[in-house]
């Protein structure tokens, strides 16, 4: 019975002190079921309720979930995505699903998905054709279309809408690995070979910077003079990347273009300082005072590296320029990101320790630079190491 006397004046809303227990009692309805709940105090009873509230709401947003399809669930856990991810993460995202959602098993209903569905899907995703190459999907699609499938589930599992994520690779009948080439460092004569091949280009020192600096492309391509000090540190300072802003602008009142912007960078270790070699120092006030490349964009007007038409140049515009240069040269098989592979190999090579290179290079931990980076080309030291 609830009374007056101990503890029952000035309670919090909803808290009732029952003196023939005494013991405090805080209640609250949810979806029509009332809650109640004790405690030798006001804050003891109120925390105790909240618990409860969480755990019954939680079960009604999955009783509710479970009677979703599979296109239904993903089209919201794509809409709870969004808030958190830059928008090329989340335009990519809506991409992958929509080959999900375009298959059969976008009508199933999500508690009735088997591994055996998931593994079918893979198979038809082999044999569909790009609507945009009208070429069969690549590999590396279908392999992110069942990660993101599988990181969906998994929220599924965790907010208890589903008992298991029937998309985890040892459930499925088929493989989804896809065939993933590593970075592969230059050697000492491809590096010779790339010197002879950037003389005299429009962007001879963006790639010698590449080389030199082992920054990714879109940071490069975001560089600010702001942020380069040629003169007493001969450090640069990574401060951002470039993404794509999500917009589109009309040009010449017809066509419209995306619109790229600079991003600070996705984890804490990738804004860095990174060392200037002496020779890139001298390549770099060479351009400045040149004034060969200028930007004309009021948001940025101290690029690096301007595009052509003195923007921000997208990472696709810098990778043709690099197909350019290497095919049909002992370079072919290299890509772009095999200059951040021969900086980190070099420091490696010549005994940098591990702590200074992953600071350098923007990781937050070793494992990444050994696992994509790092490719001795020291086997003298080995032989000196073996024999020894």
């Amino acid at each position: 019975m609830a009374g007056t006397g101990k503890g029952a004046a000035k309670l919090p809303a909803g808290v009732t002190y029952l003196r023939d227990k005494d013991l405090y009692q805080a209640r609250q309805s949810v979806s029509g079921k009332r809650i109640a709940k004790y405690g030798t105090t006001p804050e003891a009873a109120l925390q105790a309720l909240r618990a409860a509230v969480v755990e019954r709401q939680g079960q009604t947003a999955a009783a509710a979930a479970s009677g979703l399809t599979v296109d239904e669930y993903l089209t919201g856990w794509l809409e709870r995505q969004r808030p958190e991810q830059r928008h090329e993460t989340a335009a990519a995202y809506a991409s992958y699903l929509t080959h999900v959602r375009a298959s059969d098993i976008g009508d199933i209903r999500l508690r009735s998905l088997t591994s055996r569905d998931v593994s079918r899907l893979i198979g038809w995703l082999r044999r569909r054709t790009s609507a945009k190459t009208h070429r069969p999907l690549h590999q590396t699609t279908v392999a992110n279309v069942h990660k993101v499938l599988r990181s969906a589930l998994q929220d599924a599992v965790r907010d208890g809408i589903i008992d298991v994520n029937v998309a985890d690779a040892d459930r499925l009948s088929v493989s989804v690995a896809p065939l993933h080439r590593e970075p592969t460092p230059l050697t000492l004569d491809e590096k010779s070979e790339l010197r002879r091949l950037i003389a005299g280009h429009p962007y001879e020192v963006l790639f010698l910077l590449l080389l030199k600096t082992g920054l990714r492309p879109a940071e490069a391509l975001a560089l600010r003079w702001q942020y380069v000090d040629l003169d007493r540190r001969k450090v640069l300072e990574v401060r951002g990347s470039q993404v794509d802003s999500g917009e589109k602008r009309a040009r010449d009142g017809k066509l419209k273009h995306r619109v790229l912007d600079i991003a600070e960078p996705k984890t804490t270790a990738g804004k860095r300082v990174v060392p200037i070699a002496e020779e890139l120092v001298d390549a770099l006030r060479a351009l400045k005072a040149s004034g060969a490349l200028t930007s004309h964009d009021k948001r940025f007007p101290d690029l690096v590296f301007p595009s052509v038409g003195n923007g921000l140049m997208g990472q696709e515009v810098l990778s043709r320029w690099w197909r350019a240069l290497v095919d049909g040269t002992p370079l072919a098989a290299h890509r772009l990101y095999d200059l951040r592979a021969t900086y980190v190999s070099d420091l490696f090579d010549d005994g940098v320790a591990e702590h200074d290179i992953i600071s350098v290079v923007g990781h937050s931990n070793l494992i990444v630079t050994l696992r994509h980076y790092a490719k001795s080309r020291n086997f003298d030291a080995v032989r000196r190491a073996i024999n020894g």
